[in-house]
């Protein structure tokens, strides 16, 4: 790992910290700030031209390698350190929302409209945040990432929210994927478990684990992820949503499927907590 902010040598508190602000500690955090990669550079540079004057060119080149080789590390350090910073908060940020609107999803005596605008605000942060995490940690900002939950009729998965970045016409098109096709099939043939990686979307319906929608045309969507979002109720597992993670340049791979899971199962979870509000407010409903 590299360097972290240096720590006090004093209890302190610390409330909340701005990512662009909080930097790596000692002479390695002063050196990959663009102040210190541009004296390094300028230093480099003044070094070389002495070198070549008072010494001969084989030492002047080694000196620009060096220089060079080195700048490059601490700029590695810096695109690093930052990533890792900003999804931490993003990710700080989707527990953070959960919390605060825990009371609201779990309030027995609100109305069944303010519960599921409760519940869209979640799922909106949580789309825009995943995506927002995707986007620091790949340097990609054409990832996008989409959630369809399981309706009424138990038949259709269709879509209830979408991160920003998508096309405008997505809205308007969308159409539901019936459980027993395209993806919603190949999930359940999979026991509900991974994720499946898609490279494009016309190869998923050839194999066929791709449901043919009106939006797949569109051009906002290449590479994907796709998870299942599954909540246990008396240990038996159902699936009840899909989460998708897009991209137009990255081709997603294995490891990057370890935060996918970690993310579905966490939705999974707050839509357990809702479906056990949900049931024991039709209890109490009946019990009146």
């Amino acid at each position: 790992m590299w360097p972290q902010p240096k720590p006090s040598k004093r209890p302190q508190h610390v409330r909340t910290i701005d990512p662009d602000k909080t930097w790596i500690a000692g002479l390695v955090g002063m050196l990959t700030r663009y102040r210190g990669l541009f004296s390094l550079f300028s230093g480099k540079l003044i070094f070389a031209a002495a070198a070549l004057k008072w010494m001969n060119w084989h030492a002047a080149l080694t000196i620009v390698l060096v220089g060079a080789g080195l700048i490059a590390c601490l700029w590695i350090t810096r695109i690093f350190f930052l990533r890792y910073i900003r999804c931490s908060e993003r990710l700080h940020a989707i527990c953070h929302e959960f919390r605060d609107e825990l009371p609201n999803l779990t309030d027995v005596k609100a109305s069944k409209r303010a519960r599921g605008d409760a519940l869209q605000r979640v799922l909106n942060e949580f789309v825009n945040q995943i995506a927002a995490i995707y986007r620091h940690q790949f340097a990609d900002d054409s990832t996008r990432c989409a959630l369809r939950l399981l309706d009424q009729s138990g038949e259709n998965f269709t879509t209830v929210a979408r991160s920003t970045g998508f096309e405008k016409s997505r809205k308007t098109n969308s159409e539901p994927v019936p459980v027993s096709a395209g993806l919603a099939k190949a999930i359940r043939e999979k026991d509900a478990q991974g994720v499946f990686l898609i490279p494009d979307i016309p190869t998923a319906i050839e194999d066929e684990i791709w449901h043919p929608t009106k939006t797949d045309g569109l051009p906002d969507v290449k590479f994907l992820m796709v998870a299942p979002v599954n909540v246990v109720d008396r240990k038996q597992k159902q699936t009840v949503g899909i989460l998708y993670v897009s991209s137009l340049k990255r081709r997603f791979s294995g490891p990057d499927t370890l935060s996918m899971k970690a993310f579905s199962d966490y939705l999974g979870t707050v839509l357990a907590v809702v479906a056990d509000a949900d049931s024991r407010m039709q209890k109490r409903g009946k019990a009146k």
